[in-house]
């Protein structure tokens, strides 16, 4: 697993598997060719979809095993980075976790909201 502060052009392309958390900025052509995995994507200018490689798995909002998921990540990164930006994001969850978009392929997913609202769970949980 991994929190990046942000990251160039091309952030998860091909991911296989793993856990990636993206707390800021990121470029173009984000989760392309995404086989495996999850990551999760701040999304605070609410743009995240005009970065998404059309290739990539359709970003969707977090259900709460994500939310949690996601909160264990940032305070572990927080407690070994002592990162500003962690902390500024656990200051205010309710505000962050609401601007965090999630990518899995379908064979990874658990339940999310979808961006009509819906929670979709999938049989079979993950090959991670």
């Amino acid at each position: 697993q991994a929190v990046v502060e942000g990251s160039s052009d091309h952030p998860c392309e091909y991911m296989t598997g793993g856990r990636v958390a993206i707390l800021g900025p990121a470029g173009r052509n984000i989760a392309a060719g995404m086989t495996g995995g999850v990551l999760f994507r701040h999304d605070e200018g609410m743009s995240v979809e005009a970065h998404i490689a059309d290739s990539a798995p359709p970003p969707r909002r977090l259900g709460d095993d994500d939310a949690s998921e996601l909160k264990a990540m940032i305070v572990a990164h927080v407690s070994r980075t002592d990162s500003t930006r962690g902390r500024e994001l656990l200051a205010d969850w309710e505000d962050a976790v609401a601007r965090f978009w999630v990518l899995r392929p379908s064979a990874t997913r658990s339940n999310s909201v979808n961006a009509f609202g819906n929670t979709e769970a999938s049989p079979g949980v993950t090959s991670v």
